[in-house]
């Protein structure tokens, strides 16, 4: 019986970083959507998410206005949840007429800001992205090219985590990992998930609103459940400093992992494959499976101790096994170590904290350096 769940949970580690990567190979080799963009020039609604950012607003701004799109087809909204430092009034400093201020004068949350910019946008899509992230001004024509393409509902750009040198750090590696699975999922289909930092989404599915849950992740199953599917932008990069401090990316995790269960839990119904076909397979597999790990690799030390009791082999595997955590939870330079320490003991606390109903409403932006290279 525990050989039965050490090679089951193995089983289940493998499949979920290397098997489902190769169901999607075969199922893009089986079934391809290519997204069929072209040149088109629809109006464009930016809207940049901030609260207290007033070190970051300004090359924003700049970041925005900087943009290669017709000048007269671009609009600029700040959506300022409570911001109670000076970014109010630098954006209210800008000499660019299409740079225009949503403040709530009481922290309600990103997606609250985010709404009331919604109600002041004149544009047909609409994309959005945080202060801290810096884009290039060739992202914005390839993420709207995707949408002459009348299936795809939603668009996300790529995070780029770097240092202050301008390399990968951390989970740079995982970055680029996430990145490639996303390209794969829009061949096959659509992807199961939106850039927090750096997306767009039709003005048309953007009617129902979530105050109280992760725009990013609602508005791509809400286009799947609209018939349409969401799509990466490889080229479209949104780049930031990683943040100094441990204890605050840890609560990252922690927070986004819940916004990611509450979400999903509130479109259940997108987990029946009878309905939804093949993206039910993938939403299982990238999200559910995923936040279901750290329980997996549990199953995996405690039956491979038992086992270990008289078997050669096990005792070797218990010890591999006790290396890879150790060093995960000692050594910081060792990353994918680490990053599968410090992710797996973030699930627990976010499965707790989701499962006592724990939520994360108001935003509570993740402290960067003042510089993000390009």
């Amino acid at each position: 019986m525990m050989e039965l769940v050490f090679w089951g949970a193995a089983g289940v580690v493998f499949y979920a970083y290397v098997g489902y990567p190769v169901l999607l190979l075969l199922a893009s080799r089986w079934s391809s959507r290519p997204v069929r963009a072209a040149s088109i020039t629809p109006r464009v609604s930016v809207i940049v998410s901030v609260h207290n950012g007033e070190a970051f607003i300004r090359d924003k701004i700049a970041d925005c206005l900087a943009l290669d799109y017709p000048p007269d087809r671009v609009e600029i909204l700040v959506a300022s949840d409570g911001s109670t430092d000076a970014t109010n009034d630098l954006v209210r400093q800008a000499p660019d007429p299409r740079v225009h201020l949503v403040a709530l004068e009481q922290r309600r949350g990103k997606e609250a800001a985010q709404r009331e910019a919604i109600a002041r946008a004149g544009g047909e899509v609409l994309v959005f992205t945080d202060v801290t992230v810096r884009i290039a001004p060739s992202a914005l024509r390839g993420m709207v090219a995707c949408f002459a393409d009348p299936t795809v509902g939603c668009v996300s750009g790529v995070d780029r985590i770097l240092n202050e040198a301008g390399k990968a750090v951390g989970e740079g590696a995982f970055v680029r990992y996430e990145t490639l699975l996303k390209r794969m999922e829009s061949r096959t289909g659509s992807t199961v998930g939106n850039s927090g930092w750096f997306f767009a989404v039709r003005r048309s599915l953007c009617d129902e609103w979530p105050e109280e849950m992760a725009s990013d992740f609602t508005m791509l199953l809400r286009a799947v459940r609209r018939g349409q599917r969401g799509v990466v932008d490889p080229h479209a990069i949104g780049s930031a400093v990683a943040t100094q401090s441990g204890a605050r990316e840890f609560q990252r995790k922690v927070r986004t992992m819940v916004r990611g269960m509450v979400v999903l839990a509130a479109h259940r119904d997108l987990l029946n494959p009878l309905r939804y076909g093949f993206f039910s397979v993938q939403l299982v597999s990238h999200k559910l499976l995923r936040w279901g790990l750290p329980f997996v690799f549990l199953l995996a030390l405690g039956s491979n101790a038992t086992l270990a009791l008289g078997s050669g082999f096990y005792r070797v595997a218990l010890l591999m096994q006790v290396v890879f955590y150790g060093l995960g939870a000692f050594v910081p330079g060792a990353r994918i170590p680490r990053f599968v320490v410090v992710s797996s003991v973030a699930g627990l606390v976010a499965w707790w904290k989701f499962l006592a109903g724990e939520r994360f409403v108001v935003w509570d932006p993740t402290p960067r350096t003042l510089e993000t290279p390009r």
